[in-house]
């Protein structure tokens, strides 16, 4: 799915009732944020955000996530 469609997040999470949700999914690099910043707020923040609500919607417990750096 992709993380932004909220409606599709919203529905996997209330059909699965998740005990762990693990977020890796980002959208990196520094220039492509540049050059395409709509893009990466929409992949990084909305998309986060809609995997956070659907964790506090559908009351998962256990919810990690893991910022990568890349040097």
């Amino acid at each position: 799915l992709d993380l932004t469609d909220l409606q599709n997040i919203k529905a996997l999470f209330a059909e699965q009732q998740f005990d762990y949700v693990v977020n890796l999914a980002a959208q990196a690099g520094v220039r492509y944020s540049l050059e395409n910043p709509h893009s990466y707020v929409d992949s990084n923040i909305t998309g986060f955000l809609n995997i956070l609500e659907s964790c506090k919607n559908t009351k998962v417990n256990n919810f990690h996530y893991k910022q990568i750096k890349y040097l």
